[in-house]
């Protein structure tokens, strides 16, 4: 009877040390040795090494000029993570997302995604779709003033595909996506952005950009009309090297033809072209001459308003400017 309550000790024992102290460990350990920073918790350090935010867990980011996150049912708090829990039908849920909707500005023709306005499982999700981020490119472009382009190219960088292999689909995790859009620098705007959005508020085309935009419209012409004369000499060696007499020369001659018929299209394009290069040049010249009287104005008004300074400072020199008497006469 002792011998067996003695084995059944020594077995709670060892099964207690094994289980509760030699597992934990090893399980500890291997994961500090092997993925330290997944075992801290994937904590996310500003410049100061202060602790910003885990990539695991979601937070709110209230001001326009950052992405938003899924909405929370428990405020984004991690202590009582949990859903809304409110069925499809139930009305209340219904106005939240219409109410979340209208925040967001969704319009039939610019429907936004249903995740935005949809509250996870968790209420802690940290990632977003792509289609989710880049819904909200244009908000965060406008009130950052940059180019919508280039907010969206971010986007693209931080997409995450990890777990594709098993059906994943690409997320962005919106903490590195904020993060990444502080280190980002303005790029200046081009007329091309115009067709994107220019946000409101944001400086348009400088006299510099057209310009740029000019000499590379040239450069794009000049590549078509080097490439019309590399096709047309292609041609002119492949017919000199045709024997008339020599088998299947009808269809050389058709290939050739084809050639020629294409070729020609391509020519005639470079000629019309030709005065919209014309156009485009003059246009350039009138930009930078528009620059240089602006620039004269400028000069001009800075002066103007040193004058009325000076006057204005000079003792009994009466009122810089006088009114006008626009009353009739008579």
């Amino acid at each position: 009877m002792i011998r067996e309550t003695v084995h059944a000790l020594a077995a709670c024992v060892v099964t207690f040390v094994l289980c509760a102290v030699a597992y934990p460990a090893a399980a500890w350990g291997l994961g500090w040795l092997l993925f330290p920073r997944q075992a801290e918790g994937s904590l996310v350090y500003g410049r100061d090494r202060s602790v910003i935010g885990s990539e695991l867990i979601a937070q709110p980011f209230a001001s326009d000029a950052y992405f938003h996150p899924r909405p929370s049912a428990v405020d984004y708090n991690a202590a009582a993570a949990s859903g809304s829990n409110l069925g499809t039908k139930n009305p209340d849920l219904r106005a939240k997302i219409k109410e979340r909707a209208e925040a967001l500005k969704a319009t039939p023709e610019n429907p936004v995604p249903a995740e935005l306005v949809t509250a996870s499982g968790c209420g802690l999700d940290p990632h977003i779709s792509p289609e989710s981020a880049h819904y909200q490119a244009g908000r965060v472009a406008a009130a950052r003033k940059m180019p919508v382009r280039q907010v969206r190219a971010l986007i693209d960088r931080m997409i995450e595909h990890s777990g594709a292999i098993i059906g994943a689909p690409a997320r962005v995790n919106v903490l590195r996506l904020n993060l990444a859009l502080d280190e980002e620098k303005p790029e200046a705007f081009t007329a091309a952005d115009a067709a994107d959005g220019r946000p409101a508020g944001a400086p348009g085309p400088t006299p510099t950009d057209l310009a740029s935009d000019v000499a590379t419209l040239r450069s794009r012409i000049g590549e078509v009309s080097e490439r019309v004369k590399q096709l047309q000499e292609r041609l002119r060696k492949q017919a000199e090297a045709v024997d008339q007499d020599q088998p299947g020369c009808d269809r050389t001659q058709a290939e050739l033809k084809g050639l020629e018929d294409r070729v020609a299209r391509l020519a005639e394009d470079s000629r019309q072209v030709a005065p919209l290069v014309e156009a485009v040049s003059g246009l350039d010249g009138r930009v930078k001459a528009a620059a240089d009287v602006l620039q004269s104005l400028r000069v001009e008004v800075e002066e103007a308003r040193e004058a009325l300074k000076a006057r204005g400072a000079q003792p009994g020199s009466g009122p810089a400017l006088a009114p006008t008497d626009r009353r009739p006469r008579g």
